[in-house]
């Protein structure tokens, strides 16, 4: 698999996740993964449960990847980052990151976390932005892809 493809869903994923958080303020679990043409496909829990979804999109992940049908996946929440990373801010989107070919790898997969804030430019200007800061990468064990 391309790199490039793997960085590009990666990216795809955080656009769609600003776009929320801009549009809504709001930003529910969903998942997006390359499947064997390299293609990009989204995965989102449609219900109105959104207690487990992170949960709920993992176990389908898991499914695809039994049947060989995924080469990458990217599963992005809203978390709070834990303190011992040092973040610039505490709010940020977590993308669980994992490839095919790093399957039996001891640390095959990682956690991206990101760091944001929304803001308004002027007191008066109705939209509201965001502010990524600088990626926090941490590595762990494949969950989905081993």
């Amino acid at each position: 698999m391309d790199d490039d493809k793997l960085f590009g869903m990666v990216e795809e994923c955080v656009a769609f996740a600003v776009n929320r958080l801009e549009n809504a303020q709001t930003l529910y679990p969903f998942a997006m993964f390359l499947d064997k043409d390299e293609e990009i496909k989204s995965l989102l829990h449609e219900e109105d449960d959104h207690e487990n979804v992170y949960e709920v999109l993992l176990e389908k992940l898991k499914l695809k990847a039994e049947k060989e049908e995924v080469e990458a996946i990217a599963l992005l929440a809203r978390v709070t980052i834990p303190s011992n990373f040092s973040p610039a801010v505490s709010e940020g989107i977590r993308i669980h990151i994992e490839e095919r070919k790093h399957a039996g790898k001891k640390i095959g997969a990682r956690y991206l976390y990101i760091p944001y804030e929304l803001y308004k430019a002027t007191e008066i200007d109705a939209k509201i932005s965001v502010k990524l800061h600088p990626p926090i990468p941490v590595a762990f064990p494949q969950e989905v892809l081993h």
